[in-house]
């Protein structure tokens, strides 16, 4: 449940909608990755500290050694599936060998919580974190949440939030998922195709248009971005996204 959040949300940044449940194998999808963090599937040592960021639960993987600053990691599953705890064992190896702790969002999930309600929780845990730090900070994503981490980038301008980089991880950028690399990548990218795409970004929009830049940041414009970094791979089907 989101709690009462203390900040404004920016002008014209659209209205949360009811969703549905999810069934049939997404169901089971989402039941089993919660019994794998309940089995310590995902476990680091030393384990995250949890916090509650303007209402949205978080797990920070604490630098061992004084910290340069902080990155503010989304992570991936198609807007559908996955935790914060899935991507531990890379924050956790980003919080050891850079010198930043690693705060990772567990953002709402559709088709329970359709866009925006996954942007709005980035937006709320982001406004908060600047709020509490007086370092630089860095918005990185993998997947779909290097869709949402470019989104957030694009609305800092709005919340005269100035971060210090944006790190995109084979970022799925846009949701119309039109682009010829489907195709091409298709029998070199086991993770990703076009049907799963498909079905994925319409549990998410749930009828929101897929070229609207805040769904699809990469039809948008990205002048306003920080200074970016992006990773990904030629046999990728995201590789025209990034």
């Amino acid at each position: 449940m989101i709690g009462e959040r203390a900040f404004l949300l920016p002008q014209g940044f659209p209205a949360e909608r009811d969703g549905f449940p999810a069934t049939g194998d997404l169901q089971a999808q989402k039941a089993g990755i919660s019994a794998a963090v309940a089995s310590g599937m995902w476990q680091t040592d030393p384990a995250p500290l949890e916090e509650n960021l303007n209402g949205v639960r978080c797990l920070r993987f604490c630098s061992p050694a004084p910290r340069r600053g902080t990155v503010i990691h989304f992570h991936g599953g198609g807007f559908r599936i996955g935790c914060p705890e899935q991507v531990g064992p890379f924050a956790a190896r980003l919080a050891q060998h850079c010198g930043v702790d690693v705060v990772c969002p567990a953002y709402r999930l559709a088709p329970e919580y359709p866009f925006p309600a996954g942007l709005s929780d980035a937006t709320a845990a982001l406004a908060k974190l600047c709020e509490t730090s007086d370092q630089p900070i860095l918005i990185s994503g993998d997947s779909a949440g290097g869709g949402i981490a470019a989104s957030l980038a694009a609305l800092c301008g709005q919340m005269a939030i100035h971060p210090a980089g944006l790190v995109l991880l084979s970022p799925w950028l846009d949701l119309t998922a039109s682009t010829a690399s489907y195709a091409a990548n298709a029998a070199s990218d086991p993770l990703f195709s076009s049907q799963s795409a498909k079905t994925a970004a319409d549990l998410y929009l749930q009828g929101w248009e897929a070229n609207d830049p805040l769904a699809s940041p990469g039809l948008g414009p990205v002048d306003a971005f920080p200074p970016t970094f992006i990773n990904v791979g030629s046999g990728e089907v995201l590789i025209d996204d990034s």
